[in-house]
Parts: C-alpha cells; structure tokens; sequence
C-alpha cells in the first residue's frame, strides 16, 4: 500500500476535521480582535470629535473672561486637537 492510499483511509477525515475547526477558530479570533481595535478606534475617534465639538463654547467663554475655558482651550493645543478638521 502506498502512503497516499494509507492516508486516504485513514488520516484524510481527520485531518480535513481538525483544519475546520483551526480554520474557524482563526476567524473567530479574527473577528474578536477586528472587533476590539475597531472599538477603540471608534472610541478615540468618538474623543476627540467630542473635544471638537465643545471647541466653539470654550473660544466663547474665553473671550467673555473665563480662565478655566482658557486652561481647557490650551490643553486641547498641547494635546494637539484643537485644528478643526
């Protein structure tokens, strides 16, 4: 008998088997992982379009003479998120 009838008859199945389950365990792992870098680019996204969005107040509350909008204003500048998109 030759190795490839020996393998045909009794290791093909098996093999075949266990490739599926690898085969659907990456795509599960893939998945959660795809699932958890595109949350927290959604978060970091999300923060900062949040940041921005309060921009305009804080410029207003500054002019009228508020230094806790000025502090916030020029920690938005040191984190580099106060440029407008």
């Amino acid at each position: 008998m030759s190795d490839d009838h020996l393998f045909e008859q009794h290791a093909k199945e098996a093999a075949e088997a266990a490739a599926r389950v690898a085969f659907a365990k990456g795509i599960e792992v893939g998945q959660a992982k795809g699932f958890v870098e595109g949350m927290a680019a959604g978060q970091a996204i999300g923060f900062v379009a949040g940041v921005q969005s309060v921009q305009a107040a804080l410029s207003d509350g500054t002019r009228k003479g508020s230094s806790e909008c000025a502090r916030a204003l020029e920690s938005l500048k040191r984190l580099g998120i106060d440029r407008p998109e």
